[in-house]
């Protein structure tokens, strides 16, 4: 018994630093750069923005929802859904079973793809000042 919760602790130790460390490697590896940097106006403003991806986790106990959001936004109302998006997903996101597994990987995936558009939109700025 004690050998099982010895082998039990030591994989429960190795599993949650591994949720961490391979959906990002996978996340990298698997998305497109030119679907990243898609371009377009924003959908609030006007002006000329970039493809913003972002997710939003609801856990109730066995119940999980995800609502996908797609749009194109500046960089102004891009950070404005990014920081509501998270405040949501830190909120409510763990609240189920599987939302325990599932909020950190979603997480790491916004903060990727915000990283992306801050970065794309600062290249975009310094190729039209040239």
């Amino acid at each position: 018994m004690e050998v099982l919760l010895i082998i039990f602790f030591l994989g429960f130790i190795i599993a949650i630093p591994a949720m961490f460390i391979v959906p990002v490697w996978l996340l990298r590896k698997r998305r497109n750069k030119v679907q990243i940097a898609e371009t377009g106006k924003c959908e609030v403003c006007g002006k000329s923005a970039l493809r913003l991806k972002q997710t939003r986790t609801s856990g109730l106990l066995i119940f999980f929802q995800i609502e996908r959001i797609d749009s194109y936004l500046c960089l102004e109302h891009a950070e404005h859904v990014y920081k509501e998006v998270m405040s949501h997903n830190l909120r409510r996101g763990w609240w189920s079973i599987s939302g325990i597994l599932r909020t950190p990987v979603l997480i790491q995936e916004n903060m990727y793809y915000f990283s992306q558009l801050k970065k794309n939109t600062k290249e975009s700025n310094t190729e039209g000042k040239q």
